[in-house]
């Protein structure tokens, strides 16, 4: 299921890949029978659906991008469905750890990722997940609290 914090980041990306192609509004907006103007205020109030920019991404060859953008929300979703009164398994914190570790990279960069991230940490007692894979998670932990420090002070 796309969530709405999903959608509004596929508008954002749809957007950069706009601009770093050079693609005008009005090309863009052709593609679903939008006017330039149209197009450009759909971006910026998230009113396209999910079909549009599937258009939009096939037509000028974006499809991989805003792919790997559901699949990454989708699988942080996924784990943030735990409830959080809820003990995380063996398995959800291995899950966790998979999902961590190839979304790291990617956190430093997209504040959305970064504190659903830091929730799940939270909520599977980070400690605990360092006990069971510590070579996967030694140098995040020090960015993690660090970063979790400086956002502290602020």
């Amino acid at each position: 299921m796309i969530t709405n914090e999903t959608l509004e980041k596929l508008h954002v990306k749809l957007e950069e890949l706009r601009r770093l192609n050079k693609i005008s509004y009005r090309k863009l907006g052709e593609v679903i029978d939008y006017s330039g103007e149209g197009i450009n205020k759909a971006l910026k109030k998230f009113t396209l659906s999910i079909g549009q920019i599937n258009q939009i991404s096939k037509k000028y060859g974006f499809l991989d991008e805003i792919k790997s953008i559901v699949v990454k929300f989708n699988e942080l979703d996924e784990l943030s469905s735990y409830s959080n009164s809820e003990r995380l398994t063996e398995d959800q914190v291995k899950t966790f750890a998979l999902i961590f570790n190839k979304h790291y990279n990617q956190l430093k960069d997209d504040p959305i990722i970064h504190n659903k991230l830091r929730a799940l940490i939270e909520k599977a007692k980070f400690d605990e997940l360092v006990a069971i894979l510590p070579s996967l998670f030694e140098s995040k932990k020090n960015y993690i609290k660090s970063d979790s420090n400086s956002s502290t002070e602020k």
